[in-house]
């Protein structure tokens, strides 16, 4: 692929990404009028979150070893009709039992955007270069996590509960039609291999998007005999359509295993970069995103309206520590390269990493300082809410908690697709399985341990807790090697 070419298709992605994510966080402006219209209580209006953070837990864990075997592209046409249609059903439900089994089928549908987009990004970038592709990604969550409040709350506030899905419903056919359009299938087993005279046997048209119909058909209409180039341009020896080739037959044969995934984490290396990457990550978002709301309520009397609008400095903090960590990773990634005297050219091009090739050091150099830097950041935010500082205060430790939080996902996923870039949806999904589980129980247990202790205690032991991170990566940087050599071998 052109670089263009990646950034259109990672462009797409990102589309599909924001989509799905403001799908769960601009529901929650909701909750009081859709608890006033079906008459339920809170617990049951609250059921329909916990039901949806279940379903976007798991349901990863299917789609992703799905579009390892069978290709990216049908994976996210099917997935994204499912979610349409669960959209159009939510905005015209009459029943509480309906909502609730909608919104099943909703996160069940766009649970498959995070382990399948960053597994398309591991399909089409090296891995010099992944960084800076996982982080367009990366920065649209972060970016949608922040204003997915603030959009729900003016949809709910100037029309109605339901004109948000409506509001999705639109979004998401614009998102899909781009999709079969444009975007092509990026699974190298599944990719369209041509070669000078034009397309092989392994053409088959729910893996071309349109674009490429069109121009055929164009091409036709005109009678040029000379070959034709289309979206993606491929161009393989016989000996690697041979192995696509047989890569392909097996694929075709091939069930997935939907639990073998999970076997991922008894491999110590890859079980630490999720438990190193989550315990942080996963412990900020979900002190800032529950506590934010009902503390910022008590503390500055502010509104629903006012209380989503202090989400943005965290997105800013998130968008900045992207615009830093894409090309620091990167540059990271070419200076080791450099030193064990691997050619620049080979860098830039290769897919492959050597065995013995220190990705670890390579990926997690000077991270252990950031998550530091954070875990200080997140102390002085409880601290600060405890005594009741000016507002502006916490809205600047959290830029900073986003600045933090940015690098530490961009290398945690970047390095976990290089060390499975053949399974990599399939990885994606395990680190989204593992940080669901850790966001549930810190959700469940934070405002309890703050009504027992307080907000400065309570964020100092969540604080204290992310030195996890910082011992793992320093075992991973000293041991992961060789557990990645002997990986390898079995």
């Amino acid at each position: 692929y052109s670089k263009n070419e990646k950034i259109l298709i990672a462009c797409i992605v990102s589309s599909f990404c924001l989509v799905s994510s403001l799908s769960n966080r601009s529901y929650f402006p909701a909750l009081p009028l859709i608890r006033k219209e079906f008459n339920i209580s809170d617990a049951l209006v609250n059921m329909t979150v916990t039901v949806y953070m279940a379903f976007q837990g798991f349901s990863p864990c299917f789609w992703g070893p799905i579009s390892d075997i069978w290709g990216r592209r049908p994976i996210y046409l099917a997935s994204f009709i499912m979610f349409i249609g669960s959209c159009c059903g939510l905005a015209m439900v009459k029943s509480f039992s309906g909502l609730l089994i909608l919104r099943m089928i909703q996160a069940f549908s766009e649970s498959s955007c995070n382990a399948i987009g960053f597994g398309t990004i591991g399909d089409i970038a090296t891995p010099a270069e992944r960084a800076n592709f996982n982080n367009i990604i990366g920065s649209t969550l972060n970016i949608s996590m922040a204003l997915s409040p603030i959009l729900g709350g003016l949809i709910s506030y100037q029309l109605s509960w339901r004109w948000i899905f409506w509001f999705l419903f639109i979004l998401g056919a614009i998102t899909w039609f781009s999709i079969l359009f444009f975007l092509p299938e990026t699974l190298r087993s599944r990719v369209i291999v041509r070669d000078r005279n034009g397309l092989s046997e392994h053409d088959n048209s729910c893996y071309i998007p349109i674009v490429y119909w069109i121009k055929k058909m164009r091409l036709l209409l005109h009678r040029r005999n000379s070959s034709f180039s289309s979206f993606p341009r491929i161009t393989v020896t016989n000996l690697e359509a041979n192995d696509e080739k047989t890569s392909n037959k097996h694929c075709q044969r091939r069930m997935p295993n939907f639990l073998e995934q999970i076997l991922f984490l008894r491999y110590p290396d890859i079980s630490l970069v999720i438990i190193s990457i989550c315990c942080f990550a996963s412990i900020c978002i979900s002190l800032l995103m529950t506590t934010t709301p009902t503390h910022f309520s008590t503390i500055y009397n502010l509104n629903t309206f006012q209380i989503g609008l202090c989400y943005i400095p965290y997105a800013v903090g998130c968008i900045v520590g992207s615009f830093i960590s894409g090309p620091a990773l990167n540059r990271s990634f070419r200076n080791i390269a450099l030193k064990q005297q691997i050619p620049i050219e080979m860098i830039k091009s290769s897919r492959n990493i050597p065995i013995d090739f220190p990705i670890y050091r390579a990926r997690l150099q000077g991270i252990s300082f950031v998550i530091a830097v954070g875990q200080l950041v997140m102390i002085a935010y409880g601290w600060v809410l405890y005594v009741r500082a000016h507002l502006a205060v916490p809205l600047v430790l959290q830029f900073l908690v986003g600045l933090c939080n940015t690098p530490i996902l961009n290398a945690g996923t970047a390095l976990l697709i290089d060390l499975i870039p053949n399974r990599s949806a399939s990885i994606m999904a395990v680190y989204n399985l593992v940080g669901s589980f850790i966001r549930a129980l810190a959700v469940a247990t934070v405002e309890i341990i703050i009504d027992h202790i307080g907000l400065g205690w309570t964020f100092t032991i969540f604080g204290l807790m992310m030195s996890i991170s910082i011992v793992s990566i320093q075992i991973l940087i000293k041991y992961g090697t060789k557990w990645r050599a002997r990986r390898m071998e079995k």
